[in-house]
């Protein structure tokens, strides 16, 4: 399959969505630890959802929809489809999905990320994991454009030895393609993969692909049911990249 060169020379994506494998739940082995960590990045990366939220809110007013922060927060984690989907039911839009998701600015989001930074604690936790060797893949609703800006930023890119976005994947979080299509550029089986996420969507993902879970709590901008990862944290620096491997 041909894949698209974005990010640093030698970095690929996949130029089209990895084959589906259904819906099928895969079966955790408690007896492998992790050797390996996939981060979400929205909420975990960079804490995007308070500018994102207000530039949806503006966006949908303008096509005639209103919605408020309290709304937003109720639907939780959704990908950029999934949130067009509910909120073209829920208001009655005329247009396609496709056509509102295209309205949305994605520059300009990115633009305003310079106003927050990164995650507090984040990035050394993941030079402890690249300084022990413990091999680091991305698995992101996002999009090639976001992604990419935000690996830019903040400088990320050597973290990681697989990156996932949106476009690579047909189905959204719940559906645990994206985590199970990360493993596999990892090389390394899903039993063996621990996933930080901050969303129940993402949890359920990671669970579905057979994968521990750590959720992050840290947020003011969302509300969501972490309760059935294997440990919740509000602060990053309240774990070590041995925590981590040892979940």
């Amino acid at each position: 399959m041909k894949a698209q060169q974005l990010g640093p020379v030698g970095f690929v994506f996949r130029s089209a969505p990895h084959e589906v494998r259904g819906p099928q739940r895969y079966a955790l082995e408690p007896d492998m630890s992790p050797t390996a960590v996939i981060f979400d990045m929205d909420g975990v990366i960079i804490d995007s959802h308070g500018i994102a939220q207000e530039l949806l809110i503006a966006t949908a007013k303008k096509w005639g929809a209103a919605l408020t922060p309290d709304e937003l927060k109720s639907f939780g984690a959704l990908s950029s489809r999934q949130f067009w989907a509910l909120v073209k039911q829920k208001c009655n839009l005329p247009e396609s999905v496709d056509f509102y998701v295209g309205q949305y600015d994605d520059r300009e989001e990115v633009s305003r990320y310079s106003e927050i930074g990164a995650v507090d604690g984040v990035i050394a936790l993941l030079e402890s994991l690249h300084a022990v060797g413990v091999p680091v893949g991305l698995a992101t609703s996002a999009g090639r454009y976001r992604t990419s800006a935000v690996l830019d930023m903040f400088d990320l890119w050597r973290y990681f030895k697989a990156v996932v976005c949106d476009e690579d994947v047909a189905g959204a979080k719940p559906d645990p393609e994206i985590y199970l299509l990360a493993a596999e550029q990892l090389g390394v089986p899903p039993s063996r993969c621990v996933v930080i996420e901050d969303s129940e969507n993402g949890l359920k993902a990671a669970r579905s692909a057979g994968m521990r879970c750590i959720g992050y709590s840290g947020s003011p901008y969302t509300d969501e049911d972490l309760s059935g990862a294997d440990l919740v944290v509000d602060d990053f620096k309240q774990i070590s990249a041995e925590d981590i491997l040892n979940v």
